[in-house]
């Protein structure tokens, strides 16, 4: 099986690098992957997991119409199984290289979309060459189908994209340097019950109900300290001047630290009594949270979107309604004096491995 992976974009952070996972462990179950992409900075990654990486600029229409030309050079050397796209601009770029061909010479389009914004009507245009469609949540299925994105009649599958179980898993523990850093630059108090919130500072991601909860924990006689990872640099001035405003107001400065963003993030997950997931608005995709519960780790959030699929399949114990601070911190008390177990395991399909195992099944069934 050889599946050519179509990315207009050169930004893999985030739910964005789900194409160079998907391809690595896909070249690591026995298939043949290539990425056409322009450049990026994760070529070495494919290149360690065998993926075959080739990179063409597309900003402008000649120089996208000279990269679609290598495109259906490379459908017709490689003889291409699958053509898999991500977003309509890749859609767009796969059928200009396949105008012209063959019917048997063009091989199926899947669009695997991590997300909802694909350019209105243009984009549902794009993506009508696709022969199958793949969301990464149940909600973001739901919300396509409500704007008319799927045409009528196409296979649309839910395959969640998993955490690599090598590397987060139940029983996983950050090593002693990490711990005695970790104790230097952010000196715990003595006794004090660490809770997470990884997520960036910004309205979306509801920070400021950590006014009403941490109250309520400390009132109850929970020494508790929350750690918000995530930037502040792209946070908008002045709702950043007001949450700290809201803080210093409620005399919470001192049971708030701010490490920012972090690429130890997998290690402060593991550390932490509870992970918290204050957004209201859903969400197609939250990894921070999915790492938590893959690490055996309770989770308290807003049952919404992709994070309430999540805790279903996780850990219900951790479900709290959108906006129900008070319920909220009781539920985080709850998990911290007397939590509910986690799962020994990974739940299907919430590993990587589930989430290649599950493309091959469907690259079959069109094959």
């Amino acid at each position: 099986m050889r599946i050519i992976h179509v990315c207009a974009s050169a930004d893999f952070s985030g739910v964005r690098r789900f194409p160079v996972d998907l391809a690595c462990k896909l070249q690591a179950a026995g298939t043949t992957n290539f990425f056409f992409a322009p450049p990026h900075g994760c070529v070495r990654t494919l290149r360690e997991a065998g993926v075959v990486s080739v990179q063409e600029t597309l900003r402008g229409v000649w120089r996208s119409v000279a990269a679609a030309r290598r495109l259906r050079e490379g459908i017709r050397r490689t003889q291409a199984d699958v053509l898999q796209v991500y977003s309509p601009a890749g859609a767009w770029l796969v059928r200009l290289a396949c105008l012209g061909m063959r019917e048997a010479q063009c091989p199926p389009v899947v669009a695997a979309l991590p997300g909802f914004r694909l350019g209105g009507c243009l984009g549902r245009r794009a993506l009508r060459c696709c022969r199958a469609f793949v969301t990464i949540s149940g909600y973001l299925r739901n919300r396509l189908e409500k704007c008319g994105v799927f045409p009528v009649g196409k296979a649309i599958s839910v395959i969640p994209y998993g955490v690599d179980e090598r590397l987060v898993h139940p029983g996983y523990t950050p090593s002693r340097n990490w711990q005695l850093c970790w104790q230097r630059t952010q000196n715990p108090a003595p006794g004090e019950v660490s809770l997470c919130l990884p997520a960036p500072i910004a309205p979306a991601y509801g920070a400021e109900h950590l006014v009403p909860v941490l109250r309520s924990l400390l009132k109850a006689g929970l020494p508790a300290r929350v750690y918000l990872v995530g930037d502040t640099t792209q946070a908008p001035p002045a709702y950043l001047e007001q949450l700290r405003r809201n803080f210093a107001e409620a005399d919470l400065d001192e049971y708030i630290a701010w490490p920012g963003a972090r690429s130890d993030l997998r290690d402060i997950l593991a550390s932490s009594r509870v992970t918290l997931c204050l957004a209201e608005e859903p969400m197609t995709y939250n990894r921070a949270v999915l790492e938590a519960l893959a690490l055996g780790r309770p989770v308290v959030g807003f049952a919404t979107g992709a994070v309430g699929e999540y805790l279903d399949s996780f850990y219900p114990a951790g479900r709290v309604a959108p906006g129900d601070t008070a319920a909220f911190a009781e539920t985080v008390l709850r998990c911290c004096t007397a939590p509910p177990p986690t799962p020994a395991s990974i739940p299907y399909p919430y590993t990587l491995s589930n989430t290649a195992q599950s493309f091959s099944e469907l690259y079959q069934q069109l094959s």
